[in-house]
Order: C-alpha cells, then sequence, then structure tokens
C-alpha cells in the first residue's frame, strides 16, 4: 500500500499550468492500494498531462511530465515546465510506501474478563519492536 505524504504545488505559469494543478490536486493524501493501481495513477496523470499540452498547442513552453523511484520505498511524480534552460516545477508529489496499518478493537482478555483496547495493548507487548514496524495488530503490504 502507498500514500501521497508530500504535494507540492507552485504559482501557475499559465492556463496549462493551472488546468493540470486542478487535474493533480484529486491526489493529494490518497492511498494507494498496490504497486499496478501506484502505475496506473502515474499513468493518469502523464496522461493528462499530454492531453493539457495537445489543447494548448500555441505554448511556447510545454509541461514535461516526469516519473522516477528515489528509492525502494519512495516514487516522485512531478511537472515542470522549462524556463530559460532549467526547469520551473508546477507540482511535485512523493509516494511512499506505508510501512504498517495500525487498527483500533476492543478484544476481550481471558485471563482478566475484561475488554481492552487491542490496539494499544498488544502493540505494548515485549515481544512487539514498534522499532522493526511488527505489531500484532497490524498488516504489512
Amino acid at each position: 500500500m502507498y500514500f501521497v505524504q508530500t504535494f507540492n504545488t507552485y504559482s501557475p505559469k499559465n492556463r496549462a499550468c493551472k488546468e493540470l494543478l486542478d487535474f493533480v490536486q484529486k491526489f493529494e493524501r490518497v492511498l494507494i492500494k498496490d504497486e499496478l493501481s501506484l502505475d496506473a495513477m502515474i499513468e493518469e496523470i502523464r496522461l493528462g498531462t499530454q492531453e493539457i499540452n495537445e489543447k494548448y498547442p500555441k505554448l511556447k513552453k510545454k509541461l514535461l511530465f516526469s516519473s522516477k523511484r528515489l528509492s525502494d520505498k519512495l516514487h516522485r511524480v512531478e511537472a515542470s515546465i522549462v524556463s530559460m534552460g532549467c526547469p520551473d516545477y508546477v507540482f511535485f508529489m512523493d509516494v511512499c510506501k506505508v510501512r504498517c496499518i495500525y487498527q483500533f478493537s476492543e478484544k476481550v482478555t481471558a485471563s482478566q474478563g475484561a475488554i481492552m483496547p487491542s490496539g494499544i495493548h498488544e502493540c505494548e507487548r515485549a515481544e512487539d519492536n514498534l522499532r522493526t514496524g511488527h505489531c500484532v495488530n497490524s498488516r504489512k503490504e
């Protein structure tokens, strides 16, 4: 599972940039289920960028789309225009892999006969090391 962790936008330089920003805004703070869905989202943004470039053929500064894997757990998706030989960002987003999922539930413990919040209780057990990301009530993707 992935999450759009960082989403930065910059002042639009023209109508095409404004339209692209309006288009990509829907991906802010989004959970992405798997690698296939991540690839589909990246492709949707690439195609959206291409369509906007085709819609404004007279623009001197075309939108440039880029997507790259920065590490095993981090992807960067960005668009820019070239201004005086240097890229001028329109937006960029960093998509990171979710480490684990925390879920709260109430569970009756047999030894105490009481209802305990298992999410908090289970993660505090000695064999669950939060620094390694192993939590009894969490599911790794």
